[in-house]
């Protein structure tokens, strides 16, 4: 059995020296304890140590499933070191979702050294995450970053080209980028309250996509929701101003769709949007509509008269719900 030093990380096996890559952040107790929960995946065979900051370091579990590790810290106010140690490219999965109050870490770490990560999950770890999202690990399919203080950096024209899967939520004001760039295959987009700085048009978007939900992302964002593709079952708009094109071109016939436009737009486009998507739509699965919203920036005008007959149509093909300030 191999013996970390926590002091040297060093690991010593059968008389020869190794040394180790190390990827550490650091976790900062207050008066109240939160305990810090990782989910990993480690590719099977694979050596890797972790060390909390306390006690014996433990050599991880590496079977090439998800497992769940817990810290025992018993010291507030107190912080603590949390390291990995030894073959850190064969970590794939890196999930943590906590209450941490602190938590210092550099994102670029991921790209420097658990290089072989797919799956990326870093939620509510505090104010002082720093890093840029440009250089995460390149094979990285699944991504999602929330609620993680203002001081990331970085262009989503620079995510890693295999991403199915991006999930960026309230993360400062600095990330930019063109949603024009976004990686080919991406399947399921969440983009909310990360910066007015966007640009590109969601003309460019995925054809694979089955989710969109932009939010509060600036008003430069361009396009018609026409080009969507057909495959699309959930699209929410808020707070993105007028600049995408809600009425022109032929609708997809989205069969099972959950669609919320709450961007501020006049009567004359929530009427010329209802008219073009009824005249597309068919069958009987269920279909929900919200163009309401409230709000300086959300809140659409009222619809008119002139979609009535639209109305009647989406009502009849199983329409849920309609709401549009009628």
């Amino acid at each position: 059995m191999p013996i970390l030093s926590k002091n040297s990380r060093i690991i010593s096996t059968n008389g020869r020296i190794l040394t180790w890559d190390t990827f550490q952040f650091s976790s900062i107790q207050t008066a109240i304890l939160n305990q810090v929960t990782i989910i990993y995946r480690i590719n099977t065979g694979k050596t890797v140590y972790l060390d909390w900051g306390v006690g014996s370091p433990i050599l991880l579990t590496a079977n090439n499933s998800d497992v769940v590790v817990t810290s025992t810290y018993i010291n507030n106010n107190t912080t603590y070191t949390v390291k990995f140690y030894g073959n850190l490219k064969d970590i794939t999965v890196f999930y943590i979702n906590t209450e941490i109050t602190v938590c210092n870490l550099n994102i670029n770490d991921f790209g420097t050294k658990l290089t072989g990560l797919t799956y990326l999950y870093l939620k509510t770890l505090g104010s002082n995450i720093t890093g840029s999202i440009s250089s995460l690990p390149i094979g990285l399919t699944y991504l999602q970053l929330n609620n993680l203080g203002t001081s990331l950096t970085g262009s989503i024209s620079s995510l890693p080209a295999g991403l199915t899967t991006l999930y960026l939520s309230a993360l400062g004001t600095s990330l930019t980028g063109s949603i024009s760039s976004l990686p080919a295959g991406l399947t399921y987009i969440y983009i909310s309250s990360t910066g007015l700085n966007y640009t590109g048009s969601i003309n460019s978007l995925s054809t694979n996509l089955t989710y969109l939900y932009l939010e509060t992302v600036g008003t430069n964002i361009t396009g018609s929701i026409s080009s969507l593709p057909t495959g699309l079952t959930t699209l929410f708009l808020r707070r993105m101003g007028t600049n995408i094109d809600i009425t022109s071109g032929t609708m997809p016939a989205w069969a099972n769709a959950t669609i919320t436009i709450t961007s501020g737009y006049l009567t004359a486009a929530v009427d010329g949007f209802l008219n073009a998507w009824a005249a597309s739509v068919t069958g009987t699965t269920i279909k929900t509509i919200d163009l309401t919203g409230s709000g300086a920036g959300i809140a659409n005008q009222a619809r008119s008269a002139a979609s009535d007959d639209a109305v009647t149509h989406l009502q009849d093909v199983h329409m849920k719900i309609i709401q549009t300030n009628p």
